[in-house]
């Protein structure tokens, strides 16, 4: 229904266990096309740290990717995903604007 104009990076979360604990670990980045991003909406909880910047980001898709702590590479910078998509394909009007991806970057 929207274009999908711009192109990002995903780099899908892997998790090996070295016998003492898990470690994660990412894949090279793949290109996804989306809709775009943007801050999220005032009805989004954003809380303050004590320390450093937390900043949030919504990505928009027309199909759902990704999972939670996967990593985005959008404008050159890395944002880990929060939770999994939102799924908005299948409402009860026939409109099917499609998928929302939480991520967060934090600095400090």
């Amino acid at each position: 229904m929207f274009p999908e104009s711009f192109t990002i990076g995903h780099r899908v979360r892997s998790v090996t266990d070295d016998g003492m604990s898990e470690v994660e670990s990412w894949a090279a980045p793949v290109e996804v096309r989306v809709m775009g991003w943007a801050p999220p909406g005032p009805d989004d909880v954003v809380r303050a740290e004590q320390t450093g910047v937390v900043d949030e980001l919504n990505v928009y898709s027309s199909q759902p990717f990704g999972a939670h702590r996967d990593k985005l590479i959008i404008n050159g910078l890395e944002w880990l995903v929060q939770g999994g998509p939102d799924d908005y394909r299948f409402g009860p009007f026939g409109f099917r604007p499609g998928a929302r991806l939480r991520c967060v970057r934090a600095v400090g």
